[in-house]
């Protein structure tokens, strides 16, 4: 809720009333959506506010070429993840790959 209203006041040009207002409304939506749930803010790739997927394609596929099962720290920090995360781009990654060996060519 501060971060929130600090942003409002900052980028928004509101009155810290305002601004305080308004970041506990949003709490309260979020509570009141959100709450118990745990939820997952992605470290990832960030680009003008939004989470850059075609960069996120080519960094999960660097990823999985990079690590070999003693690197995740070493990943994680390179590339601002969390190690849960990290786990999660390698088993998609291989559940990829294991669907494109198992398909079958279409007929001829």
């Amino acid at each position: 809720m501060d971060k929130t209203a600090a942003l409002l006041k900052a980028r928004g040009g509101l009155t810290p009333e305002k601004a305080e207002e308004l970041a506990v409304s949003l709490a309260d939506v979020m509570a009141e959506s959100w709450g118990g749930s745990m939820i997952y803010f992605p470290k990832g790739i960030w680009n003008g506010g939004a989470l850059t997927c075609f960069q996120l394609a080519d960094r999960d596929w660097n990823i999985y070429r990079d690590h070999n099962g003693r690197n995740h720290k070493e990943l994680c920090e390179r590339h601002a993840i969390s190690s849960a995360h990290l786990y999660r781009i390698v088993a998609a990654c291989r559940r990829h790959l294991a669907s494109a060996r198992q398909a079958k060519p279409a007929p001829v």
